[in-house]
């Protein structure tokens, strides 16, 4: 009997709150779907920097689900209690009818029960989908060959889903049980007929309230800019959150009064159609929910700055790394600094190892790459090196010149001691000509600034327009800045572009014996790079004992480089991060988005419940049923406009920050992230409260209906 009842319990609230069994099972399969990208390495011929990265993703995704399952088991037990108050009626009558408290409990015990194993079970069919188009999509941002489809099944993914749901339901469950057993039964009966009581009834007070809310959000947004990301996290930033979250509780705690006062204001307009009866709906529902919408709020900010901001990360890698590989291969060899007192990061003691095997060479690195390693000719079709010469000057010479101070991440106080980098004009038209651009003409006593990375390119233009009628002192001679504008060819194969400037000069104005502090040599294959990238690395490997850049980096002679990748590599080990940041923001973005979104539609959907007879009443007075819906529409539409309308001015201040941060990494387009976050938004928060107002219809229709009859 009590299996009966549960199960047609469970199918009746099916009905009405289908949105609760919806998201459960959608936030089932999200948990077993990204956890099992984690175990994909086992069906995909993966190599082992890729398995690297899925290990690292491994991490984070355990992370995230702990923090997800924890934000879920809110949920869980949220809506239970909405459904446990919902049904306080019907436990009276069981009671009534001669029912023990207990054998109410074990009816709530097999409902929650079964409304547990039908979400499992739902979710983790759809997750076991989800993970087959998961597995397609990992393989090709991977470039791994599937000769076979085969359908892949991760034990592991599914262990940890039912364990954190299987946690969340036992805690519900206890809830439940325990909120039952506290109730009394003149309680139960009489539950439909009291008011909740309103929190805050002074309107002056609400007025109040809401002027000192929006100054601690102001105030949160100015700290905030004040401090940005791109200098780290500090007290600041602290402080800056903890306003918010007063600014936000404060801020939902005094609106339904401000909300009432505002509308009152116009009297023709309150009292036109059913605004007086949806205002005060409004009023008495955010008058006692302001915490959770509160709550709702601020995860909706935290979903759309996580899931924007790494959308933005993406954006930027992906538009650095498209611009950074021009070239094939860049290999390096660094030897310190030597024109440079104790504050510098990199100073030479004196001459190396490496440093007197590449003076052997002429420091010529195709030299010695030729001499080393037998297929060079064979696999390289043109190089152009760069010889990063040290000059006289410092950038505290360069820094005094002008009142433009550095970006913000980059600290002048960290290179001010280090000396200048002064490369000749032959070297930049050698790696121009590889890109097939026109060369550079420079007189004697003229110097060109030579820098691709997009935030420093501000900085150059303000130091030449200041400085266009000054001689720069170097190697003892007055040179004068070239007419147009800095030079902004790409300088080397690298996950971005990463020049942060450099002076080029004429040849000749470089003296013999003047230290080079590095060399690098740019190199286009003799073939198209897919097909000879594996060729060029194995000549390395073999030349070079394994021709790891690392090892060769801690090494005492490791001329001809220590540092290098090809395009390849890089592509790959971007791909690689973004596939993970990618895979982390959309995992994030969508839990939290529906389960706000889950939250505000239980109470909208309880609220109509319980304001049938209301509905009935305004119906028996003339309204009729398209003012109704009209009215219905516009209530759930504001309940779910307002929190969003918060979190957007939180996350819009938020990225602001962010963007100057990523902008560090290259080129920062906001365009893509943000149609993608919106995209998201408008399909699960939008289409939630599609769902929430169909079925709230749906509710208050049968009362005409019946009414008719």
């Amino acid at each position: 009997m009590y299996a009966k009842l549960a199960f047609g319990n469970m199918r009746r609230s099916l009905k009405d709150y289908g949105i609760y069994f919806a998201t459960l099972a959608i936030g089932v399969c999200m948990f077993y779907a990204f956890n099992s990208i984690t175990q994909q390495s086992a069906v995909l011929n993966m190599s082992e920097s890729t398995n690297q990265t899925l290990g690292l993703l491994t991490t984070l995704i355990g992370g995230v689900s702990v923090f997800l399952a924890i934000i879920m088991g809110f949920l869980v037990v949220y809506a239970n209690r909405f459904l446990i108050q919902r049904r306080k009626k019907e436990f009276a009558i069981y009671l009534t009818l001669g029912m023990e408290r207990g054998q109410v409990s074990r009816i709530i015990v097999l409902e929650t029960l079964l409304v547990g194993l039908v979400s499992l079970a739902v979710g983790l069919l759809l997750g076991y989908l989800l993970s087959q188009a998961l597995l397609l999509v990992t393989a090709a941002l991977f470039s791994v060959k599937m000769t076979a489809f085969s359908f892949f099944f991760s034990p592991h993914a599914a262990f940890i889903t039912v364990v954190c749901f299987g946690v969340m339901f036992l805690v519900a469950l206890v809830f439940n049980v325990f909120a039952v057993s506290r109730y009394k039964l003149i309680d139960l009966i009489a539950a439909n007929r009291k008011n909740e009581t309103a929190k805050l009834r002074s309107l002056p007070l609400s007025v109040a309230l809401m002027i000192v809310a929006i100054a601690c959000i102001v105030a949160a947004y100015i700290l905030l800019h004040d401090t940005g990301f791109a200098n780290g996290i500090g007290p600041k930033f602290y402080v800056s959150t903890a306003l918010v979250v007063a600014g936000t509780f404060l801020f939902f705690f005094s609106l339904s009064g401000v909300l009432l006062r505002i509308g009152q204001g116009n009297r023709n307009r309150y009292l036109r159609g059913l605004n007086m009866f949806t205002l005060r709906q409004l009023n008495n529902r955010v008058n006692t929910a302001w915490v959770s919408v509160s709550l709702v709020c601020l995860v909706l900010f935290l979903a759309l700055t996580s899931a924007c901001g790494g959308f933005s990360i993406v954006s930027a890698f992906n538009e650095s790394i498209e611009k950074a590989t021009i070239y094939d291969a860049s290999y390096s060899e660094y030897f310190g600094y030597h024109h440079a007192d104790e504050k510098s990061p990199s100073i030479a003691d004196g001459t190396s190892a490496t440093e007197e095997a590449a003076a052997a060479d002429g420091f010529d690195m195709v030299r010695a790459f030729s001499r080393d390693v037998p297929e060079w000719n064979s696999l390289v079709k043109a190089t152009a090196q760069v010889s990063y010469y040290e000059a006289d000057i410092t950038y505290a010479a360069v820094l005094d010149k002008t009142d433009y101070a550095f970006p913000a991440g980059i600290s002048g106080d960290m290179v001010h001691s280090l000396s200048m980098d002064v490369v000749p004009v032959s070297q930049l038209n050698a790696v121009r000509a590889l890109q097939g651009l026109s060369p550079v003409q420079l007189e004697g006593d003229q110097y060109l600034i030579w820098c691709d990375y997009d935030q420093m390119k501000s900085f150059w233009r303000a130091y030449l327009a200041q400085n266009r009628d000054h001689a720069l002192m170097l190697f003892g001679r007055g040179l004068t800045a070239a007419a147009g504008d800095i030079d902004q060819t790409i300088t080397e194969t690298s996950a971005m572009p990463e020049n942060t400037g450099i002076i080029v000069v004429s040849d000749e104005v470089i003296p013999a014996g003047t230290p080079i502090h590095r060399t690098l040599l740019d190199i286009m294959f003799s073939g198209p790079r897919e097909q000879v990238d594996a060729q060029f690395r194995s000549a390395l490997a073999a030349a070079y004992a394994g021709g790891d850049a690392t090892a060769r980096a801690n090494s005492d002679a490791s001329w001809p480089y220590n540092q290098g990748v090809t395009a390849v590599e890089m592509r790959a080990q971007t791909v690689g991060l973004t596939a993970v940041i990618s895979y982390l923001a959309i995992y994030i973005g969508i839990i939290l988005l529906i389960t706000c979104a889950a939250i505000l539609a239980l109470q909208q959907l309880s609220e109509a419940a319980d304001n049938v007879s209301r509905y009935a009443l305004i119906e028996k007075l003339g309204a009729e049923q398209k003012m109704v819906d009209h009215a219905l529409f516009r209530q759930i539409g504001v309940y779910f406009i307002f929190p969003l309308v918060l979190a957007l001015a939180h996350s819009t201040v938020a990225m602001a920050e962010v963007s100057a941060t990523v902008s560090l990494l290259g080129h920062f387009n906001i365009a893509a992230p943000l149609a993608t976050t919106a995209l998201m938004a408008v399909l699960f928060y939008g289409g939630y409260y599609l769902i929430t107002c169909s079925i709230s219809k749906n509710m208050i229709r049968p009362v005409k209906a019946l009414r008719a009859g």
